[in-house]
């Protein structure tokens, strides 16, 4: 049997590579990825190095303390002896550097441990810290900075220092524990002159401690500084109401809130709050706001305040207009000076068109004077007449701040009787009306006004 061999067609295969922009973007990606997870790992692995070089130390400690127990409360006089009565067990990579001071009361010692970059040191009364003992620091090390503290708030002091010449940086420890025994937060690598250290608790003293660092190694200690932060705020606010008394006077009430020592509050003729007036340190409700403008909006808000002065947040705005006294009678004064014009507009103009023609018409004119209003407002007038026939009072005229009011007075010898309000306002408010001013006058200058 014959072998048959198939005949295969030979398929198109498409293919298609990576582009040169692809490859890279994966580049990238794949390096920024490598970066990640070696900063990761050197973050993790430079934490495992600081837990054994102080774990190392803690136990030294307590074996130093043993010995101290057991040789009248003297320490090893060097490493030696240290190292041939109980053993100092630290790992291979450390170099020890140990000081006793026996000859102090209390008796104490020094030990510090170098593992390639770190340096942490302990002494019988302080626990495990950055750099060395001061005994051990090298030639070149800078000095200490000294420190001063500022209370910001109820979960924030500042920390600040005078630049070390020669330091490239400085380490922050803070503690609750004056005696750095526990509680210990340690800020590294602070290249600037100060520090915010924030995340507080509220009326908690805290204790602060530097070190400066340069290529050589870290300094020595720091002296200890201390501040407390304030008491937190008492929460909620007060509820603020208020009365009007007078046009000088607003009278505020507020509610009691639970924890405050003492209220305070602000009011502005502005929503804003942009110029303001404050009252602090008030403990017992209502408070009268005195020397206010007239006929003026006021608004207020209030604010609960803590022993230790920490100001809480504002209540709700409240506001109130003060009002504006009505001002006193008007004196009205009449006179009709014989012309033949009239007034050329109003209420009592002989015609659109303006003065008459003739002769035979006269007007009155009466002149308001006196009645005064408060500073800030603005005084406004009207008026109505009455002729001694007949006896009947015309409709009021708008308010106006003119002080002259004309009528036509028909022919002789009729008499025109002027009753005239006035009232003060601003934009805000308006004061009731005064009581009436009276003033006429005949034509015939020889009959009395008491005809009316």
């Amino acid at each position: 049997m014959g072998i048959r061999f198939a005949t295969l067609a030979k398929s198109k295969l498409t293919t298609s590579g990576f582009t040169i922009v692809e490859l890279l973007v994966v580049i990238v990606v794949i390096g920024i990825l490598a970066a990640i997870t070696f900063v990761a790992y050197s973050g993790i692995q430079s934490r495992a190095s600081i837990a054994l070089i102080t774990g190392d130390l803690k136990q030294a400690n307590t074996q130093l303390g043993v010995f101290s127990v057991d040789n009248n409360e003297q320490y090893p006089d060097d490493l030696d002896q240290a190292n041939n009565n109980k053993g100092l067990k630290f790992n291979d990579k450390a170099t020890l550097m140990y000081t006793a001071y026996n000859e102090s009361a209390p008796a104490d010692y020094c030990l510090t441990a170098i593992m390639g970059e770190l340096v942490y040191h302990i002494s019988a009364r302080t626990a495990p810290s950055p750099g060395y003992c001061t005994d051990h620091a090298p030639t070149g090390v800078v000095s200490p900075p000294s420190l001063n503290t500022t209370a910001v708030s109820s979960s924030q002091i500042n920390v600040d220092w005078e630049a070390i010449e020669d330091a490239d940086s400085y380490i922050l420890e803070y503690s609750t524990d004056e005696n750095f025994a526990a509680n210990v937060t340690t800020i590294n690598s602070i290249t600037g002159i100060t520090r915010n250290v924030t995340g507080l608790s509220a009326s908690t003293t805290y204790y602060f401690r530097a070190y400066s660092v340069n290529s050589v190694g870290t300094g020595s200690v720091s002296d200890v500084v201390s501040d407390a932060t304030s008491a937190a705020p008492v929460a909620g606010a007060p509820s603020c109401t208020l009365a009007v008394n007078s046009p000088s006077q607003i009278t505020v009430s507020w509610t009691t809130v639970s924890g405050a020592a003492s209220y305070n509050i602000e009011y502005s003729t502005a929503s804003s709050f942009a110029t303001k007036t404050a009252i602090t340190g008030l403990t017992t409700s209502p408070r009268a706001l005195t020397g206010l403008s007239a006929g003026t909006r006021y608004y207020v808000r209030c604010f609960s305040v803590n022993s230790s002065s920490v100001v809480g947040p504002s209540s709700a705005v409240v506001n109130a207009i003060t009002t504006i006294a009505a001002p006193d009678s008007p004196t009205v004064s009449v006179t009709i000076p014989g012309s033949t014009r009239a007034a050329s507009s109003g209420p009592w103009a002989k015609s659109p068109g303006g003065d008459p023609t003739s002769g035979t018409w006269y007007y009155a004119k009466a002149a308001i004077s006196s009645s005064t209003c408060a500073a800030g407002t603005t005084k406004e007038y009207r008026a109505r007449i009455q002729y001694s026939s007949p006896l009947t009072w015309g409709v009021w005229t708008g308010w106006t701040t003119s002080s002259s009011f004309y009528a036509i007075q028909p022919y002789s010898p009729y008499g025109i009787r002027f009753q005239v309000q006035t009232h003060c306002k601003t934009s805000v408010y308006t004061s009731s009306g005064s009581s009436y001013g009276y003033g006429c006058r005949y034509q015939n200058a020889s009959t009395s006004c008491s005809a009316f």
